[in-house]
């Protein structure tokens, strides 16, 4: 391992601002669901990496009007209350802080009963993929059942399977499949009682669905708490509608430039999760420099490979290569050195990019984390650490452990200062 150069600062995020116009919404570590004020940065708790981290999303919207099941708003399918009976479950506090819960219990043997989220059914587009969430306790019920069902199809059709306990999943016989269903996964909350069930839906025509869910079983019962459908393959923080269409727009979160960054000649340190990993581009740093009206790209990611660009106000620049494939959703750590003179990034400890040179902007005062817009260039994940420190006596200025290995790498950021 070699020696480290420590920065003046231990983490840079602890500078963050935000310019986000309306409230949002993090994950408290144990699943509580807590309103972040306008301008207030979202530190949010990333179940996947157990950790908390500074929120970075775009502007989504949650279809579902009514996202918080209640029971004088929940309406039933398979015979009203003859075959499935809801009641208030009287739980001491709400579930993750936000939901009161509807106790659905099936009197009838037919297992597609359930309860259906919101007042009408939400349109959907034919190959237009959505990001779909389910909150809820098991009840006494052991495989409860959820369908992505069409209005008006009948018991037929519908994307139909079953939750288990272990948070496996199974099919159901008998149903024509409409549209598919991808990424299944299943997370139990810090309570252990409650689970987030979240999957990609991609409708196969332009449809009415609704989204159904019951015990599967005839006397048992599961506690109903909310869902949630967005466009896209991303699974934003829950944003409760309740009765209304919430207009939660994107994070803006940057850090301002001050004596932590010298003019020209230092080094990044960049730890972060990015979820939507494409053919499109997307920022990972970009600096702002209100004098000149200059926005400077520091990383990027293109078709999925980072590079560290020399980007000015949108022109295509010149880059020193490629440092490496990112992938979706995985913890990744981006260094590089910044100069007139030397311009070179890695990815996990890599060996790096080709050394490259070109413009660099002055008088910067702010660095946006994650891209300084809600476009489709924009960062959705996590940030974990945002590190600036000078360059080392021997001019290279970024920390790389012996060996290319991703794990000796985060293993030596978690000790870094």
């Amino acid at each position: 391992m070699p020696t480290l150069v420590r920065p003046n600062r231990k983490n840079l995020l602890d500078l963050v601002q935000d310019e986000r116009t309306t409230p949002g919404w993090v994950y408290a570590r144990n699943g509580d669901i807590v309103q972040v004020p306008a301008g207030v940065p979202r530190r949010s708790f990333s179940f996947r990496h157990k950790r908390v981290g500074l929120l970075r999303e775009r502007a989504y919207t949650n279809l579902l009007t009514r996202a918080i099941a209640r029971t004088n708003n929940i309406r039933t399918a398979g015979g009203g209350p003859t075959g499935l009976a809801v009641s208030d479950p009287q739980l001491n506090r709400p579930v993750c802080n936000l939901f009161p819960g509807v106790r659905a219990y099936a009197n009838s043997t037919t297992e597609w009963h359930g309860v259906i989220f919101n007042d009408a059914p939400t349109p959907v587009l034919a190959g237009q993929p959505y990001a779909v969430t389910l909150v809820f306790r098991f009840g006494t019920a052991n495989s409860p059942r959820l369908a992505m069902r069409q209005q008006g199809a009948g018991s037929g059709q519908g994307r139909v399977f079953r939750i288990n306990r272990d948070g496996s999943f199974g099919t159901i016989g008998g149903f024509m499949p409409t549209g598919t269903v991808a990424n299944l996964e299943a997370t139990p909350m810090d309570d252990m009682e409650t689970w987030r069930v979240q999957f990609i839906y991609t409708p196969d025509a332009d449809e009415d669905i609704n989204i159904q869910f019951g015990p599967g079983a005839v006397g048992t019962d599961v506690i109903v708490c909310g869902a949630q459908i967005v466009p896209g393959t991303y699974h934003p923080v829950f944003i409760p509608n309740d009765g209304s269409i919430i207009n939660k727009l994107g994070d803006l979160p940057f850090v301002p430039v001050g004596d932590w960054l010298p003019l020209v000649d230092y080094s990044l340190l960049f730890d972060f999760v990015h979820n939507r990993v494409g053919d499109q581009q997307a920022a990972i740093l970009t600096g702002y420099a209100p004098v000149t009206s200059t926005n400077f790209s520091f990383f990027v990611v293109f078709s999925g490979v980072i590079q560290f660009r020399t980007q000015i106000d949108g022109d295509s620049g010149s880059s020193s290569g490629n440092a490496g494939t990112l992938v979706k959703g995985q913890r990744s750590v981006v260094a590089a050195r910044c100069s007139d003179n030397t311009r070179r990034a890695y990815l996990n400890g890599g060996t790096g990019t080709a050394p490259g040179s070109g413009p660099f902007p002055r008088g910067l005062e702010k660095i946006y984390l994650g891209g300084n817009n809600n476009a489709g260039n924009a960062l959705d994940g996590h940030v974990f650490k945002f590190i600036a420190w000078t360059p080392k006596a021997n001019g290279e200025g970024v920390p790389t452990p012996a060996s290319n290995n991703e794990l000796a790498y985060l293993s030596m950021l978690e000790n870094w200062p």
